[in-house]
């Protein structure tokens, strides 16, 4: 293993996933959800590529064109992620669950039950668990179960980041959660406008015109539009 391309990889993928956080932070709040809620998905949304410590350096780091089988290969970051943020939410809830020691074997059942609620095998069908995943995140005492909450809210983004408005992403699946919707946005807008091994950083006004040449096919519309009201925001992060 190629110590100095990990290195690498894991420092793009963190430059990376910081920005895509703090630019669905930005789209939530113009979207209009609550301030403790736009922090959550911050923090979710940032682990939107952890799949792709999992992918040969060879790969992500190949200046030219990728052959089909390595498109596969990328590809399947985002299932990769999802299985791994998914027992890494498990685990937390495990250490909630004996965590809490003066609840019964029943009650700590049922404390990895309301966890493992939080999504299920129909990624689109879980938005109101997201609510409750956030309130546990925003209200709870217990770390360990807060952090099962976004874990595995953060799962669930991780498999749909890719996934297009008309349904002609990755899984071909158009029915994700809304946070998704916004992580879609935010990771193909900072991924144009910054410099990668394979091409130079588009401009952003490119950018932008290519966002809104594709809202409603590629990209969800309302976030879509939240990324052009909130455009002197977004600038603002790339200012040194």
């Amino acid at each position: 293993m190629n110590t100095d391309s990990n290195l690498i990889i894991d420092e793009k993928i963190h430059a990376h996933s910081k920005k895509v956080g703090e630019i669905s932070r930005i789209l939530a709040d113009e979207i209009g959800y609550c301030a403790e809620e736009a922090v959550f998905i911050r923090e979710v949304s940032s682990l939107h590529d952890t799949g792709k410590q999992f992918i040969p350096p060879q790969i992500l780091l190949k200046p030219g064109k990728l052959t089909d089988a390595e498109f596969e290969v990328v590809k399947a970051h985002a299932y990769i992620g999802y299985s791994y943020l998914l027992k890494e939410a498990v685990k937390f809830l495990n250490k909630a669950a004996a965590q809490e020691t003066g609840v019964s074997d029943a009650d700590r059942k049922r404390i990895l039950r309301a966890g493992l609620d939080v999504i299920t095998e129909s990624f689109g069908d879980f938005n109101a668990r997201i609510c409750e995943a956030c309130r546990i995140y925003t209200e709870g005492t217990c770390e360990y179960l807060k952090t099962a909450s976004a874990v595995f809210v953060a799962a669930a983004v991780a498999a749909e980041h890719h996934e297009r408005a008309d349904g002609n992403g990755y899984m071909n699946e158009c029915d994700i959660s809304e946070y998704a919707k916004l992580v879609s946005v935010a990771d193909v807008f900072d991924a144009l406008v910054s410099k990668r091994v394979y091409k130079a950083p588009w401009p952003q006004d490119d950018v932008f015109e290519y966002m809104r040449q594709n809202a409603g096919t590629q990209f969800d519309e309302r976030s879509t539009d939240a990324l052009f009201s909130g455009r002197e925001r977004i600038v603002g992060l790339y200012k040194s």
